[in-house]
C-alpha cells in the first residue's frame, strides 16, 4: 500500500515539474520579440575627434561604460573608455611596433569583469585592464611562430571575440597575399592568451572580417566573399551551419563588415556598399537562430562599431559609432510579448 501511494506522489510531482517547464517555455517564448528603435538623440564623442582618432570597435562592459578602439594618425592605435554619455574617462594611444608591415587597427571584445582582450593589426595581442587602464600585450607572431609552420609574413590578425563561457579567445585572420587573398584560419587561445589551436574555416569562406560567439557558434563577416556565416567552433575544422540572408536595399551589393549579439539572441550586422558618391551603410536584425532577416535600417554611412549596453536591468541600448566623426547613435531594444 505505501509503495503505490510512493508511486502515486512521484506521478504527481512529475505532471507539476512538467507543467512548470511548459509554462516556462511559453513565458520565454513569448517575451522572445525584440523591437528595435532608434532613439532620436545622437551622443557626440568628442575627445576621440580630438587626438584625430577613428572607430573600429567597441565593447560595452560593467558600470555602463563602453570601451572603444580605433587608430590615429602617425601609425597610433588607441583605447578609449567612455561613459554612457560620450564622455572620456581614459584614453591612451600606443606606438605601431617598428618593422611590422600592417596597419595599427586596433579592435576589441569584452573578456571579464575587469578586463578586454584587444588585437592590432600591426601584429599585437594583449589584455586591457579596465580598472589600472594598462595594456599589456604580446606580438602574435611570438605566440605562434613555434607552434604554426605554415605562418605566412603575408598573414596578419584581423578581429577578435572572446566567448563568454569558457573565456577562450578567438582571433580571425586575413591575407594581403595577391594569389587569391585567402586566410581561413581562426587562433584560439586561453584568457591567459597561451596558444590553443588552429580552427581551420569553411572552405566557402576566404576570411575573417568580424566574428561574435553565438549559442554555442560562431557569426563571421567575410568581406572577401561579402558574406555572412554561422559556423561550428569546435575541433580542428570548422563545419558551416548556414549562409545568413543579405538585406535587398537600393539594388546594391551589401557586404557584412560588423556583428554583436544582444541579452535575447538577437543578431545585429552592420552591412556596407559603396558607389561613385558616397559609402551607405545599413544595420539589419536578425533572428536568434539566425535564419532570418527581420529588419533593415539606414545608418551612417560611415558607422563601424557597434555594441550592445545594459543600460539597467530592465533596458538595453544598441549603439553604433560612426568611424570618421565619433557619433555614436543609440537603439532601444525592447523585448515584447509576441
Amino acid at each position: 500500500m505505501l509503495h503505490c501511494w510512493f508511486r502515486l506522489l512521484i506521478f504527481l510531482f512529475y505532471l507539476v515539474s512538467l507543467d512548470y517547464r511548459l509554462r516556462s517555455t511559453k513565458k520565454m517564448a513569448a517575451t522572445s520579440k525584440v523591437e528595435i528603435i532608434k532613439d532620436e538623440s545622437v551622443t557626440e564623442i568628442p575627445g576621440i575627434v580630438a587626438i584625430g582618432g577613428n572607430v573600429l570597435s567597441a565593447t560595452a562592459v560593467l558600470g555602463g561604460q563602453v570601451v572603444i578602439t580605433g587608430y590615429v594618425p602617425d601609425q597610433q592605435s588607441h583605447v578609449t573608455v567612455i561613459n554612457s554619455e560620450g564622455s572620456v574617462l581614459r584614453q591612451k594611444t600606443y606606438k605601431k611596433p617598428e618593422g611590422s608591415i600592417f596597419r595599427p587597427y586596433r579592435r576589441c571584445d569584452f573578456l571579464s569583469t575587469n578586463s578586454v582582450v584587444t588585437m592590432c593589426e600591426s601584429g599585437q595581442l594583449g589584455t586591457y585592464n579596465l580598472q589600472e587602464g594598462t595594456l599589456i600585450e604580446e606580438d602574435i607572431n611570438g605566440l605562434v611562430d613555434d607552434v604554426i609552420e605554415d605562418w605566412s609574413p603575408d598573414r596578419y590578425i584581423s578581429c577578435i571575440a572572446a566567448d563568454p563561457v569558457s573565456s577562450n579567445v578567438f582571433v580571425g585572420t586575413k591575407s594581403t597575399s595577391s594569389a587569391g587573398l585567402v586566410s581561413r584560419d581562426m587562433l584560439v587561445f586561453d584568457q591567459q592568451l597561451n596558444y590553443q589551436r588552429r580552427l581551420i574555416l569553411p572552405d566557402a569562406m576566404r576570411g575573417s572580417r568580424d566574428v561574435v560567439f553565438h549559442c554555442g557558434r560562431l557569426v563571421i563577416c567575410d568581406h572577401c566573399t561579402r558574406n555572412a556565416y554561422m559556423v561550428t567552433m569546435e575541433g580542428s575544422e570548422a563545419e558551416l551551419v548556414f549562409q545568413f540572408e543579405k538585406p535587398e536595399l537600393d539594388g546594391a551589393d551589401w557586404i557584412p563588415y560588423k556583428v554583436c549579439t544582444d541579452s535575447h539572441d538577437y543578431i545585429y550586422m552592420l552591412w556596407e556598399s559603396w558607389g561613385t558618391d558616397d559609402w551607405k551603410a545599413v544595420l539589419t536584425q536578425h533572428s536568434p537562430d539566425g535564419r532570418r532577416l527581420l529588419k533593415t535600417i539606414q545608418v551612417d554611412g560611415y558607422s563601424d562599431a557597434i555594441t550592445t549596453l545594459r543600460v539597467d536591468q530592465d533596458q538595453e541600448k544598441l549603439l553604433v559609432i560612426a568611424k570618421n566623426t565619433a557619433r555614436m547613435y543609440k537603439f532601444s531594444l525592447i523585448p515584447t510579448q509576441i
